[in-house]
């Protein structure tokens, strides 16, 4: 599978990269959009130090079912 991911974050975080693990795959690595390789895609996420509250990360692909995870950042 080769669908086009999108990546999301709310609250204290920021998506610093995105990967897939193709070394053929030339999207920059701050991309917020990767197609996925084998399947497969992650984002990796950022806390903003100073900050307290709940990150929520959503992937989201046309035509699939999207998916999110919570985590709860602390101070």
């Amino acid at each position: 599978a080769a669908s086009l991911v999108r990546f999301t974050v709310e609250g204290p975080g920021v998506i610093v990269a995105t990967d897939n693990g193709d070394p053929s795959d030339m999207t920059i690595f701050s991309s917020t959009e990767r197609k996925a390789f084998s399947g497969l895609a992650l984002a990796i996420v950022r806390y903003h130090s100073g900050s307290s509250g709940t990150i929520k990360l959503t992937a989201h692909s046309e035509g699939l079912t999207g998916g999110n995870v919570e985590i709860n950042a602390l101070n």
